[in-house]
């Protein structure tokens, strides 16, 4: 007997389930009933028939009370599978991990991750050009999530802003004093001016594949 997590959705449940993610990732919360309902045209009662669905399939999960109470559950439809409680962090600009370019204070795309990472701090996102930190597992393209803050811990990866360019690099206590270590032999390090703002802490690495 299969699982009704791996149930298939009809066409409406699939369009419905698309707009509470889209909506979640624009927004930051769930659509409430009434906006979900204003999106396909049905009442409060098709609706709720529509995210029962949902839940018995194991594609969300709903609290017992509030106007937001959706949850997207991870996983692909797996038994087991837990909820996820995710944040849309904002891309905020371009890293170049080498030779940096400058990080445009705009919000370019959203990337969806696990809130835990952000520790109670703010998260953003930044794209990696390069390949200065390709021994640390960051590649050219990849968008690197930092939790916003102004200090680091040696040997901790940062993004630090140098003028108007921000990069990423791990940062490193010398003999000589603090300086910002590329992981790829082909760069040199960067001393840590007076000037150089440490913007946030790596805490992850988001990849597209395909």
């Amino acid at each position: 007997m299969k699982s009704s997590s791996r149930i298939g959705l009809t066409k409406r449940q699939e369009a419905l389930l698309r707009f509470i993610q889209e909506y979640i990732h624009t927004h930051r919360v769930p659509p409430t009933v009434r906006e979900i309902g204003a999106r396909f045209g049905i009442g409060p009662a098709g609706v709720f028939g529509h995210l029962k669905a949902l839940e018995r399939k194991g594609r969300i999960r709903r609290a017992a009370r509030g106007s937001r109470a959706i949850e997207i559950v991870s996983g692909s439809g797996r038994a087991g599978a837990v909820s996820c409680h995710g944040v849309a962090v904002p891309v905020v600009g371009r890293v170049a991990a080498g030779q940096p370019i400058l990080a445009e204070e705009r919000i370019e795309d959203h990337v969806w991750v696990d809130e835990r990472l952000a520790g109670g701090a703010r998260l953003f996102a930044l794209q990696v050009k390069g390949w200065s930190m390709a021994g640390a597992g960051i590649l050219d393209g990849d968008c690197v999530i930092a939790r916003q803050q102004q200090a680091a811990n040696d040997g901790e990866i940062v993004v630090a802003l140098i003028g108007d360019e921000a990069t990423v690099k791990r940062l490193r206590r010398r003999k000589g004093g603090w300086q910002l270590d590329p992981a790829n032999p082909d760069y040199e390090p960067i001393p840590l001016a007076e000037s150089t703002m440490i913007q946030g802490k790596v805490v992850a690495v988001y990849r597209r594949i395909g």
